[in-house]
């Protein structure tokens, strides 16, 4: 039955062929039956991701759909033995920091030998995995992967191509360290130090952080520590700022020798994203204090006390002296 379709097919054509210059028909139909038509659409399931893991793996499927015009004779048609058409996916553009796989990147188009008159449409379904392989990928920032569809030309159908774009969102990838865990500090009674503190971030976006004393009941009265001029402050993607730690203790009418433990805790979150929080870094500081006056022998009390009683004497002796003058 389908070679009897076939030879009727290809009788029309001849006759149509042979017959044409008797016929009254425009040029662009004349064009349509040489040259048929072909249209290439590539469509993704899903065409946005946002906040991705780095590392983690996300997929989608593009959906091709191949349409030729009527008319369409494919290669190798006469033969009774039509060529598929072959459709080319390639992936035209994506960032650096991400990785692209296809589950196929050569596809055939089987035409039927009885869609020639009326011409048809052939879909597939690919799959597409992404992944954000780089911790440097810009947090909350677009990037974009184009994947384009190439279909060859088959017979009289033409080439044709079709293109989509995925867009992709990398998510905050926290990552920020100090060059030092642990603080010693040794002062004296009526002294400041100023500590300095390189922090590093090493995440995907600039941070605004700050530093604070986590348990302020381990600080004694005596003893201060002042963060005030320095929080808040950032520090930009794969950047180091310094900071600097003022330690001060008040003077002291004692001696002392004590070693005092405070722990500093440093948050901070994606700047411009205040919900993007990052994991706190501990740090543990040790301000040892040493020194101080002694406590005084002299007592302004008893002083006054000895003086009064020495003044009394005196003034007792003058009058004993008059009297016996007198």
């Amino acid at each position: 039955m389908n070679k009897l379709v076939s030879c009727s097919i290809i009788i029309g054509l001849v006759l149509i062929t042979i017959l044409s210059p008797f016929m009254t028909y425009s040029v662009s139909a004349r064009f349509t039956l040489i040259k048929a038509k072909s249209e290439t659409i590539v469509i993704p399931e899903k065409d946005h991701f946002e906040n991705v893991a780095l590392n983690k793996e996300v997929n989608t499927s593009l959906v091709i759909v191949y349409s030729y015009s009527r008319f369409s004779i494919p290669a190798n048609y006469f033969l009774l033995s039509p060529s598929p058409t072959k459709i080319n996916l390639e992936v035209l553009s994506k960032p650096n920091w991400c990785s692209v796989e296809l589950e196929k990147e050569n596809l055939s188009a089987e035409i039927p030998m009885s869609s020639i008159i009326v011409g048809g449409n052939i879909t597939f379904e690919v799959g597409v995995s992404l992944k954000i392989i780089s911790k440097d990928a810009p947090g909350y920032t677009e990037g974009e992967i184009v994947i384009k569809a190439t279909s060859s030309q088959n017979g009289n159908i033409q080439p044709s191509e079709g293109s989509c774009t995925i867009k992709i969102k990398p998510g905050f990838y926290p990552d920020v360290r100090v060059n030092r865990s642990f603080i010693f500090v040794e002062i004296s009674p009526g002294e400041s130090k100023s500590i300095a503190l390189k922090v590093e971030n090493l995440g995907n976006m600039d941070i605004v952080a700050s530093i604070e004393v986590k348990n302020i009941s381990s600080i004694p009265d005596f003893l201060s520590i002042n963060t005030s001029k320095i929080n808040p402050f950032s520090v930009k993607s794969n950047g180091t700022k310094t900071i600097y730690l003022e330690v001060s203790a008040k003077k002291l009418n004692r001696k002392i020798n004590e070693i005092f433990s405070i722990p500093l805790e440093i948050s901070y979150h994606a700047k411009g994203y205040e919900e993007l929080k990052g994991p706190a870094v501990s740090l543990n500081m040790d301000v040892k204090v040493k020194g101080g006056k002694p406590p005084s022998s002299f007592n302004p009390v008893i002083i006054a006390g000895i003086v009064s009683i020495v003044i009394v004497a005196i003034l007792i002796i003058l009058l004993l002296i008059r009297k016996r003058r007198s």
